[in-house]
């Protein structure tokens, strides 16, 4: 039996043990803690940085490039155009010397030039009929990277040249139907000339 006043030991060794009601156990980061956290931040920011960074140069090289094929084309066309508008003549009819050749200097090696195909002189006759608008020429499809593939193209009209964009399926559909005008000139052209070969008795 302990001493008067002492306290049992092993009532002394439970109540050591046992946390006071009041107790609250707080974690704390120390320096070491924040500065890794603070530094994956400022990777993951930069790096996000660098990521928008990339792409938006990528789409102005992309869309630079799509901007100097377009001109390249229209530079070409408008050389083209000063050229034979000289060649309408009072009549301002369609010329029938239309494929000839232009030296022009664009600041562009002669593989990188886009090159226009233009109407024979067999064509050009028979669509001097025309009332229309008649395509005179145009350039092979231009393709881009994030605008709109197409052609320049080079349109006849009251006596004036004039160059345009238009996309690929509006070209195909504008060649059909020129082509078909074509065929029908053709046509009523050999008739024109079967009468006159062979007039009747």
């Amino acid at each position: 039996m302990p001493p008067r006043g002492e306290i049992p030991l092993h009532r002394r060794r439970g109540e050591m043990m046992k946390p006071a009601a009041d107790t609250k156990t707080v974690l704390r980061y120390g320096p070491d803690d924040a500065e890794p956290a603070k530094r994956r931040k400022r990777v993951v920011r930069t790096l996000s940085l660098l990521a928008v960074a990339t792409v938006g140069l990528i789409l102005f090289i992309l869309v630079m490039g799509d901007l100097r094929r377009h001109e390249r084309a229209f530079a070409l066309a408008e050389a083209y155009i000063a050229e034979v508008s000289q060649r309408v003549g009072q009549q301002h009819a369609l010329p029938l010397n239309l494929a000839f050749r232009v030296v022009e200097n664009l600041g562009e090696s002669p593989p990188a030039r886009p090159k226009l195909e233009w109407l024979t002189r067999y064509e050009a006759l028979l669509l001097r009929r025309s009332d229309r608008r008649v395509l005179a020429a145009q350039t092979q499809p231009i393709l881009r990277r994030l605008m709109t593939d197409g052609r320049v193209v080079v349109f006849f009209e009251k006596g004036v040249f004039n160059s345009d964009w238009i996309s690929l399926d509006v070209f195909d559909r504008f060649i059909t139907a020129q082509t078909e005008e074509f065929e029908r000139f053709e046509r009523r052209a050999a008739a024109e000339n079967a009468m006159v070969e062979d007039p009747p008795p």
